[in-house]
């Protein structure tokens, strides 16, 4: 198995009681069946805490109970873990002690990233010189569950697509492309035609039409099952915010561009959906600029990475968010490719 780790994935550290917010909130963490093994070991304080602590959830999977302030029992007053200050990290479920790394495997190559919901991944992202973009290589075998010729076209459109963005273009026409692009790719997927040859020198063309308000992408947002309601609150009021982005935010925007692509477009070759990583970026583009905008943080990076983190927290870290979206890209006209390109011009 081959594996690509961007050098970012392996210079991460957690920031623990230094971190502007916390992993250790508003989500319910799982607990795997060896952490829940240790678990049951522990005597004490600790051990009573976690045997009034630990519930299982409606899907049967065994969680944390967050308190009323929705955060960990065990996160304690210096904003660090009880159990990892006691027993090490040996003390960590498997989630906790991923966080934020990420990783994709695809059986054949395995690809690495970190989440832009940790602050610390986004700051370490945006400081680096590039986004550590995978140069995945095509695969050789047949025996990996899926078709090998559908996932190398898969891996060179995302590749192609990875171009547009890094062009030298404005960071709206990258975005037009890519989904002018990527409309075509989505094509050739539902035809069945994944000749590589096909996407070279493929020509973009603007439509014809008139430009439209991307109102349509906060009332979708509104939709959402937002845990921060004052984070929600600030975004309706932005939506009207319009952002003149300067090269430094623009090369914001292409990195987080790069990561979408990077975590899901891959995942095309499950449902041989890629437009809605391509919409899912346009989203993420249209309510972070305008919350930069409202926020007036164009000049303040550390706000900056903190609206990337609350988003990313929000909406991509939540399933039940990303297929409300998802089926919004298909059933509403108004988020066809065509109409998105008409709002950026």
């Amino acid at each position: 198995m081959k594996h690509y780790i961007p050098d970012v994935y392996k210079e991460f550290n957690c920031t623990a009681d230094k971190c502007p917010d916390t992993c250790c909130k508003d989500w319910e963490i799982v607990i795997d069946e060896e952490t829940e093994s240790f678990y049951k070991t522990v005597r004490g304080n600790l051990g009573e805490m976690l045997k009034d602590n630990i519930v299982t959830d409606s899907d049967g999977d065994r969680i944390f109970l967050l308190n009323e302030k929705k955060e960990c029992p065990f996160l304690d007053k210096d904003r660090l873990c009880m159990l990892q200050k006691e027993y090490g990290e040996k003390a960590l479920c498997k989630t906790c002690f991923e966080y934020p790394k990420l990783s994709f495997d695809f059986t054949e190559f395995t690809e690495y990233a970190l989440s832009f919901a940790c602050p610390e991944a986004v700051r370490l992202v945006m400081k680096s010189g590039s986004y550590s973009f995978p140069d995945t290589k095509p695969i050789e075998n047949d025996d990996n569950g899926y078709s090998k010729e559908v996932m190398n076209f898969l891996i060179a459109a995302r590749k192609k697509t990875a171009e547009i963005f890094l062009s030298p273009m404005p960071y709206k026409t990258k975005l037009s492309n890519a989904l002018a692009f990527n409309e075509y790719v989505q094509e050739l997927l539902y035809c069945e035609d994944t000749d590589i040859s096909l996407l070279s020198d493929v020509e973009f063309e603007l439509p014809e039409g008139k430009h439209c308000d991307n109102g349509f992408v906060f009332e979708l947002v509104s939709r959402l099952d937002i845990m921060d309601k004052e984070f929600l609150c600030d975004i309706q009021k932005a939506r009207n915010s319009r952002l003149i982005p300067d090269e430094k935010i623009n090369d914001e925007f292409v990195k987080l561009s790069l990561y979408y692509l990077h975590r899901y477009y891959l995942n095309a070759i499950a449902d041989e959906d890629v437009l809605s990583c391509v919409k899912s970026i346009f989203c993420a583009y249209a309510v972070i600029s305008s919350l930069t905008a409202y926020y007036h943080a164009e000049n303040d990076f550390d706000r900056r990475v903190l609206i990337y983190e609350k988003y990313s927290r929000e909406i991509e870290h939540s399933f039940e968010n990303v297929e409300v979206m998802k089926e919004a890209y298909y059933s509403d006209s108004d988020f066809s490719s065509i109409n998105l390109i008409n709002t950026l011009f």
